[in-house]
């Protein structure tokens, strides 16, 4: 197993262990102090995970996701990201109308969740979304961009981290599409780490036209590392070799590029990296 794969079996074990601990815990203060007791290079999966336990719940309580809001508002801010990807998990699992879900949520967040969508259904309906490449019920428009820059999260996942793999996955879904998924790959590729210089530049090559779209994903797992105080030597790794740049200043970048249209802001970064 490379090391790539050995962390996203870390990954999956704090998913899981979050999951569970917040299955039977509702006080969202202990929750919150179990969340920030997690090792930190993976901290803010566990904060993925309650916020998909604490969608499910407002789901299925019909409150208009009020613990949730709460608990992303007051308590998951510098881990904003994760929260709202796992609120894509919810609204996977439940097949709820995702336009209703986001349509009062941060411009720039919002389609965050119908990437954690595109994951969910590539990860835990394969059979569905990666052969069949049947489109989701839930989904429609252009959050369909986001919800591929998610299932192309996945494929790396998918492959354990096997750019070969990858791309053969990757190659097997409709053009249109491919962008947003390498953007996906990008984002998977700096958020779990494991690959050395070699590998990296090798997804460069394997990218070819769709770099850009690489890079933008990269920069933005390493904005949301950043936020959440967990850069990581892989994370900067990338960013050298991926970006010829670090962290710090492929974070500045995404925030000097904000705009108030989320596609329009993905646009910048790729324009400037």
């Amino acid at each position: 197993m490379n090391i790539a794969a050995q962390k996203m079996e870390q990954i999956r074990e704090v998913f899981q262990a979050a999951k569970v601990f917040c299955a039977g815990e509702n006080d969202l203060q202990k929750i919150v102090a179990y969340c920030d007791n997690t090792g930190s290079e993976f901290r803010s999966i566990a904060y993925e995970a309650t916020s998909m336990q604490v969608a499910l719940r407002d789901f299925a309580a019909n409150n208009s996701l009020k613990a949730w809001k709460t608990f992303a508002d007051d308590y998951a801010k510098s881990n904003a990201t994760q929260v709202y990807v796992g609120l894509g998990w919810a609204v996977a699992q439940q097949s709820v109308q995702l336009d209703k879900v986001i349509e009062d949520l941060p411009q720039l967040l919002k389609y965050r969740v119908a990437d954690g969508c595109g994951y969910y259904d590539a990860t835990f309906r394969n059979r569905q979304t990666v052969r069949s490449k049947q489109l989701p019920i839930y989904i429609s428009g252009k959050a369909l961009q986001p919800y591929f820059q998610g299932a192309g999260r996945a494929l790396w996942y998918l492959s354990k981290g096997d750019v070969v793999k990858t791309n053969e996955l990757l190659l097997s879904f409709d053009k249109q599409y491919h962008a947003d998924m390498w953007r996906g790959v990008g984002t998977a590729v700096a958020y779990v780490g494991g690959c050395d210089e070699a590998t990296l530049n090798e997804l460069k090559t394997v990218a070819g036209n769709f770099l850009p779209q690489l890079k933008s994903g990269v920069a933005l797992a390493l904005r949301s590392r950043m936020q959440s105080n967990c850069i990581t030597g892989d994370a900067e790794l990338c960013a050298k070799v991926l970006l010829n740049s670090s962290s710090l200043a492929a974070t500045q970048l995404t925030v000097a590029a904000e705009s108030d249209d989320y596609f329009q802001w993905l646009n910048s970064i790729e324009n400037i990296l």
